[in-house]
């Protein structure tokens, strides 16, 4: 069964992850996680486990990952380390929710419904290059979304890829 608190109640932080807990605690308190990108030995990455929930409120991720809101919350407040793992997995949701959208709008496109108009116009407007803010955006907005859509343009080049194979 999963610990997620140390024996005087308090949340565990470091402790929960290989990477940062001592080796002298590990007896005590053995990692549940890894902040690899993928399952390392016995422990399941913490990135995995927050993209597969699919939730930019972040509330099923604090609940897979913690068991509690909480304790989602003690970690962003306590842990700098964590966030920044945290704000790189962020970004990676980000991207992969606009490419699964972007790939029901596709698929929606060659389909016979009555949506598919608006899909086919969507996607030759290149309606995910579209900002909804108004004035100039920061440089280091420009920077986020030079690297979502060039992502984003990646995946759709490989699911292009994929679908010509299969025709």
């Amino acid at each position: 069964m999963k610990s997620f608190k140390d024996s005087q109640g308090r949340f565990r932080t470091q402790s929960l992850f290989w990477e940062k807990n001592k080796v002298a605690l590990r007896d005590e308190y053995p990692p549940i996680y890894t902040l690899k990108d993928e399952d390392y030995k016995d422990y399941k990455s913490a990135r995995l486990i927050y993209l597969a929930q699919r939730d930019p409120t972040e509330y099923k991720a604090a609940i897979a990952l913690f068991g509690s809101w909480a304790h989602w919350n003690h970690m962003l407040e306590s842990c700098k380390w964590f966030v920044e793992h945290l704000e790189e997995w962020r970004s990676e949701l980000e991207v992969l929710l606009r490419s699964e959208a972007i790939k029901g709008i596709v698929d929606d496109s060659e389909s016979d419904s009555k949506s598919n108009v608006t899909s086919c116009k969507w996607l030759a407007d290149k309606g995910w290059e579209k900002s909804d803010t108004r004035g100039r955006p920061s440089k280091k907005a420009v920077e986020k979304e030079a690297k979502i859509q060039g992502r984003i343009a990646e995946e759709l080049d490989e699911d292009i890829a994929r679908m010509e194979q299969v025709h």
